[in-house]
């Protein structure tokens, strides 16, 4: 899932403070939770949200209204500012989203992340949340004014941050730091192939392993994406579209990769990239992998998978919520 913009309900704009990635808004003054909170009043009033009746292009999209909902026990309400946009919503439209299919159905509401203001909070949440800036991950339904969801999803945002880069965050950087910490555990002095580097998970992928001490090698389709990929850090920036990927690949790391992370067919990419001898253990079917080479055995990779999607549907969702945090607290020291 990677996360290509935030588009704001009220105020446009990002701050020039935060982590980069390669996601667009619009130029402008954006307010922030250091504003006058009267822009965010916590009153009753109609739910302006995005609905799909049913697939097909752009023009599926509609505006609809609805009755404000008000939170359960351990649930949060939150006034919605902005949302991020990502090209997993791009395929809930289109009707080839399967969890959504499983899930929701049509109607629906796309959208898996946003910033805000807690406007009300059920039974056993802390009452002085309300009024707090946040940004949360959801399962669907954030392309919304009012978004109620359970308080675990709920998280601040470092200060200084715009509500438009708190709503681009959640979604790929849960995906990035889930794939390469919780899973692919990288050292300091490990070199690790990113592919899709310069979208939004995999920009991620190459700022959380640099502040790991790690050699990145990113891999991009395109020469204007190889700027974008160098000033996030990345070592080496391999063009596939003029250079070949694998010649290119192990002339960079003759030694080989620690970790590969890719978006792509599980069962190929190390098989191309280190022929046979491989032993394949695919924990589960995602939108990133991350593949690992062991260290008593280094012609053997170990993959797992990672999709922000666990947070909110499996029984990782504790780990996932722990990831967040350290995830955010690791964005301050982001390049800016």
């Amino acid at each position: 899932m990677a996360s290509i913009a935030a588009v704001a309900l009220r105020g446009c704009g990002p701050r020039s403070s935060g982590p980069r990635s390669s996601r667009s808004s619009s130029p402008g003054k954006e307010p922030t939770h250091d504003d006058d909170p009267a822009l965010f009043p916590a009153v009753a009033r109609p739910v302006k949200k995005v609905v799909i009746h049913r697939p097909g292009g752009y023009d599926r999209l509609c505006t609809a209204e609805g009755p404000d909902a008000a939170p359960g026990p351990g649930e949060v309400a939150i006034d919605v500012a902005a949302f991020g946009v990502n090209y997993a919503d791009c395929v809930v439209r289109m009707g080839l989203y399967a969890a959504a299919k499983e899930l929701a159905g049509h109607p629906i509401t796309p959208g898996f992340e946003v910033a805000g203001t807690v406007a009300a909070v059920g039974e056993a949440v802390t009452p002085s949340l309300v009024g707090t800036p946040v940004m949360a991950i959801t399962l669907f339904g954030g392309y919304t004014t009012r978004l109620v969801v359970p308080c675990q999803q709920v998280f601040p945002w470092p200060a200084g941050w715009s509500h438009l880069q708190a709503a681009a965050f959640p979604a790929v950087f849960l995906t990035a730091w889930t794939a390469l910490c919780e899973l692919a555990h990288p050292r300091a002095g490990d070199t690790v192939l990113v592919h899709s580097a310069a979208g939004g998970v995999g920009g991620a992928l190459v700022q959380l392993a640099k502040l790991a001490g790690c050699r990145v090698v990113g891999v991009v389709g395109g020469a204007h994406k190889v700027e974008t990929v160098r000033a996030l850090g990345a070592d080496a920036v391999i063009d596939k579209s003029s250079r070949p990927l694998w010649e290119e690949a192990r002339r960079l790391a003759p030694g080989g990769y620690d970790i590969v992370l890719d978006a792509n067919d599980a069962t190929r990419l190390p098989a191309a990239l280190i022929g046979s001898g491989l032993d394949i253990h695919i924990l589960l079917p995602a939108t990133w992998f991350a593949w690992r080479r062991l260290a008593d055995r280094p012609s053997l990779y170990a993959c797992c998978a990672s999709s922000s999607r666990m947070i909110v549907r499996t029984t990782s969702a504790v780990r996932g919520c722990c990831a967040m945090r350290r995830c955010v607290r690791s964005a301050s020291l982001m390049r800016v």
